[in-house]
């Protein structure tokens, strides 16, 4: 239970790191987005990223892929089953895995945000 718990906030500090150093001013424009939403909105959003969160740990940790591909590496020494025994292989393959969820659902999202007038308005500071 603590390492499960351990090795999910490593993940999402791990996550929330490589966010800041990849795009710092996505993140500030985000948290403005943020600030303008009403707290029942944050907390719903809040709600559904942690059943997505928890979700996902179910999977990794219920399934058993660890476990799968440890039997598979014992019993049939399947090269590449080992992967799944190194945990920064499972934190690349949570990015990638949350990359795509993001992909597939990214446009849907901004869709729904710009339909409830969620965004910024970009002034035209041309020359004059």
């Amino acid at each position: 239970m603590i390492f499960t718990l351990l090795w999910g906030i490593g993940v999402i500090m791990l996550v929330e790191g490589v966010a800041y150093l990849i795009a710092p001013s996505l993140i500030e424009r985000v948290l403005k987005i943020l600030a303008g939403t009403s707290i029942r909105q944050r907390q719903m959003l809040g709600a559904l990223l942690a059943l997505a969160g928890s979700s996902l740990l179910y999977l990794i940790q219920f399934l058993l892929l660890y476990s799968f591909f440890e039997y598979l590496e014992i019993q049939y020494q399947i090269p590449g089953a080992s992967l799944f025994t190194y945990i920064s292989f499972r934190a690349a393959a949570a990015i990638i895995t949350s990359l795509l969820i993001s992909t597939i659902f990214g446009k849907r999202i901004i869709d729904f945000l710009r339909k409830k007038q969620i965004g910024e308005s970009i002034r035209d500071l041309g020359l004059e």
